[in-house]
């Protein structure tokens, strides 16, 4: 009895719209949390992100298609990933002037699907370069080469996901989950928005 009554006083107070817009909010930011990806493409790899500080991995893939969904976002893309023991061999073969000899590992993910319209936004992805499994552009991030972090709703909330992705043949799979933005749910119940996706829906 007395919740039927708290709810009655809340939606006169509020209005049951506002009611509907919070906990539709709340439940697309638990959305936001996770990231889930699946492709096709070639490779035997296993790659490990645990926020963009640490990336690291092994094996080599190319992924030619994906279907996905990250931080609420879903996308098609291309990535790739070259880790221990084949990228040394792919740097000693290589016959370009500049030669990073000192990255153990490398990986793009969200990279856009050949089109001919013009992509304003790339799919949610980012860029890393590791020694062993400190990623490099976290710490220096490149001036006019392609962004560490691109196309999520707020790159800041994606600072600190953790994620694995591996590739068995020609299939792929990605899965991970977003502590910034699993604080932006918590948070979101008190009212706070600091992923500033909170919207007024009807």
């Amino acid at each position: 009895m007395r919740c039927l009554l708290f709810g009655f006083l809340v939606c006169v107070t509020c209005g049951c719209a506002s009611v509907g817009n919070y906990f539709l909010n709340r439940l697309s930011d638990f959305g936001d949390c996770f990231t889930a990806e699946a492709g096709v493409g070639y490779g035997l790899d296993f790659h490990i992100l645990a926020t963009n500080l640490i990336s690291t991995g092994v094996g080599a893939s190319y992924i030619a298609k994906s279907a996905g969904v990250s931080h609420g976002v879903p996308y098609s893309a291309i990535s790739y990933h070259l880790g221990l023991p084949v990228l040394p061999f792919l740097q000693l073969l290589s016959t370009e002037g500049r030669r990073e000899w000192w990255v153990t590992d490398t990986v793009h993910r969200g990279l856009p699907l050949p089109t001919r319209r013009v992509i304003r936004t790339p799919p949610p992805g980012y860029l890393a370069k590791s020694i062993l499994f400190v990623n490099l552009m976290s710490i220096s991030p490149p001036q006019s080469a392609s962004p560490v972090m691109h196309g999520y709703p707020n790159p800041d909330m994606a600072i600190f996901d953790f994620e694995v992705s591996f590739t068995l043949g020609v299939l792929y799979l990605r899965l991970g989950f977003s502590i910034g933005e699993f604080t932006d749910f918590l948070l979101g119940w008190f009212g706070v928005d600091i992923a500033g996706d909170d919207r007024v829906r009807w």
